[in-house]
């Protein structure tokens, strides 16, 4: 090999080297400082030419060493750096999430008071709203201090003694009205002058409050003068458009004309209230005059109750056809009063005229729209009277309750509710809560009460019913005789109803029939004989079945059914004898008739299953039995059938 192709070769090798060094392809390769050294040491070391390219190249890789020595130090000085700061960071991250952690519930907590002033707002404005409209609507008897003569007050007679006497006898004339509709309130003028003072207005909450319901409301404000005159006292009252009226009589006599005063002023404020109460203390010659008087000057809706009173009081005096057209009157002023409707039904149903009371019963129900999309539920206590015709006693008994509960167990009807309830459970066949009722209602045992002597009157006719029910017949006809004794003992006064409606005596004729007393029997159905109850025609058949006189039953039956044809209980009573004379299938068409008119009645599907288990037909009885004990859910004598079949299958 010549010098220049070792030069030669030497050149190629180091170009191979830089090639090395910059990569295959363009592309950037590690370098290996030891290849390169290789590569020199097997070149010519005298070639100045790779000597001063390799002294190059190893000082550029000795600068790179140090600078990488630099770089690696850095690193490491800042990762232990990092490595020290790693706690802060933590510290600081905890920090961190304390705060957000704070900051949730500071806003939770800000979230709370946020809708609690929002709810404080809401509260503040219902309240003005509602203090303002209260004002508007406020129809309130303002009693205020009475003005009195001093020689009558130096006696003791003061005027705030005298406004207080007055103020007890509206409070208890307005008490004393039960009906359900909207009552005006009774206001002591002194009880208003109990303040709240509001700091820095110097204006009390009581005088804010008076204002508004004086300057918005319809406040009838009342005063009076006691004076003495020559019979001995007078007795002035006067008030916001009422007219002056003075009642004289005898010093001994002042709480007599304050009660006097009191009827006029409470008559010429509220005469719907009033009245009622006139009708239902039996004073009905004041109750007309009352209404008559103050007719014209009522709107239509207290024109059409002044209607249904002025109906009721005739009713009591035994003037029904006239009570009917003035209750046809009322309806017709304002078809959404109901209580007409319940009239129409009670009072024709009393009277003997239950099929007209029916229709009516079903108008009421297609006026109402009763059950249907914006109609009256189908529980509501003004259908009372005609659940109670159709012996739907489930219903009846839970509407009954709901007056019941309203009143504190006295009922808004004129009649004792408890004793009514009460026979309502007799009929369902369940003594234990018939007589737990009568027991536990406000007039129980007091004659004096409310009501007077008609709640012991209405316990004693249903005592009288469960007892012949549980065919206890002797104790039966002894809670009648006590009916009778305590009705005739009563004034027309006190039972005005029960005196000019006795259909209750149409169950005296079994009753005494079946205790053995056959001459008080005749002498029920004697009594009995112009009455043209349903009742009355069903009880005075099974009297002639129970004689064997089954001709004149049959006559009797078909009477009553010609009577109230729509009405279940002659076709049931009709059914049960007809299974007593083993008349099957006539007593099953009987008792089809009368469960299709009272189909929530348990007193035909009973009967209908002990047909039918005379007929071998047990499944079918079952069936029947089951049906009843729905609508008689502690009828002890439908239950032992019920399981008698039961032991019978096994």
């Amino acid at each position: 090999m010549t010098k220049d192709e070792s030069a030669t070769e030497a050149e190629k090798n180091v170009a191979d080297a830089v090639d090395l060094e910059q990569g295959i392809g363009g592309r950037a390769t590690p370098i290996d400082p030891a290849g390169i050294a290789s590569l020199a040491l097997n070149a010519n070391s005298t070639n100045p030419v790779i000597t001063e390219a390799l002294s190059g190249f190893l000082h550029e890789q000795r600068e790179l060493a140090r600078r990488q020595c630099g770089v690696a130090d850095k690193q490491s000085s800042l990762l232990e750096r990092r490595i020290e700061r790693a706690g802060l960071e933590q510290e600081h991250i905890e920090a961190q999430n304390r705060h957000l952690h704070l900051q949730h519930i500071h806003d939770r907590m800000r979230l709370v008071l946020d809708v609690g002033l929002a709810t404080l707002g809401i509260a503040l404005l219902s309240g003005v709203v509602w203090t303002v409209y209260g004002a508007v609507t406020d129809r309130s008897i303002v009693v205020n201090t009475f003005t009195v003569a001093p020689k009558l007050e130096n006696a003791g007679a003061s005027g705030t003694t005298v406004a207080t006497q007055f103020l007890d006898e509206l409070i208890r004339l307005r008490e004393s009205a039960r009906s359900d509709i909207a009552k005006r309130a009774v206001i002591d003028s002194l009880a208003e002058q109990v303040q709240i003072e509001v700091p820095e207005v110097h204006v009390s909450f009581g005088e804010l409050r008076r204002a508004l319901h004086e300057t918005l409301g319809h406040r009838t404000q009342i005063r009076g003068d006691l004076t003495e005159s020559a019979d001995g006292l007078a007795l002035t009252l006067r008030g916001t458009n009422l007219p002056a009226r003075t009642f004289s009589g005898k010093p001994e006599g002042l709480p007599a004309l304050v009660t006097l005063a009191a009827e006029y002023a409470y008559g010429h404020t509220d005469p719907v209230q009033m009245a009622y109460y006139l009708q239902r203390a039996g004073r009905p010659a004041e109750t007309i005059a009352l209404v008559q008087g103050r007719y014209a000057s009522v709107p239509p809706d207290a024109q059409a109750m002044l209607l249904n009173v002025w109906g009721n009081t005739l009713s009591a005096s035994g003037r029904l056809p006239e009570a009917l057209t003035k209750y046809r009157e009322a309806i017709d002023l304002n078809p959404k009063f109901w209580y007409p409707y319940y009239n129409l039904i009670t009072f024709n149903a009393m009277d003997g005229h239950e099929e007209e009371a029916l229709k009516a019963g079903q108008e009421y129900e297609r006026v109402t729209r009763r059950g249907r999309w914006f109609g009256v539920p189908m529980v509501d206590g003004n259908f009372e009277p005609l659940d109670a015709l159709r012996f739907d006693l489930p219903l009846t008994i839970r509407e009954a309750r709901i007056d019941y509960d309203a009143s504190g167990g006295y009922g808004t009807s004129g009649f004792p509710a408890g004793a009514v309830i009460a026979g309502y459970y007799g009929l369902q066949h369940d003594p234990a809560a018939a007589e737990l009722i009568l027991e536990t209602n406000p007039d129980a045992a007091d004659e004096k009460g409310l009501l007077g002597p008609s709640s012991l009157i209405e316990a004693a006719a249903v005592r009288g019913v469960v007892a012949f029910d549980l065919g206890q017949y002797a104790e039966a006809g002894q809670h009648w005789d006590d009916w009778n004794h305590r009705l005739a003992s009563a004034s027309a006064k006190e039972v005005p109803y029960r005196n000019r409606y006795p259909r209750q005596r149409c169950w005296q004729p079994i009753v005494y029939e079946m205790a053995g007393r056959s001459a008080d029997a005749d002498a029920a159905i004697a009594a009995t004989e112009k009455l043209t109850n349903a009742d009355c025609y069903r009880f005075r058949a099974d009297v002639y079945d129970h004689r064997s006189e089954w001709k004149e039953a049959e006559q009797t039956y078909a009477a009553g059914v010609a009577r109230a044809p729509s009405l279940p209980q002659v076709y049931s009573s009709w059914g049960k004898a007809l299974l007593g004379h083993r008349q099957y299938a006539a007593a099953i068409e009987k008792l089809a008739a009368a469960h299709e008119r009272g189909p929530h009645w348990a007193d035909p599907l009973k009967a209908w299953g002990d047909v039918l288990v005379k007929q071998g037909k047990i499944k079918e009885a079952r069936a029947k039995y089951d049906e009843a004990l729905i609508y008689a859910p502690n009828w002890k004598e439908l239950k032992e059938a019920r399981d008698a079949l039961a032991e019978q299958r096994n």
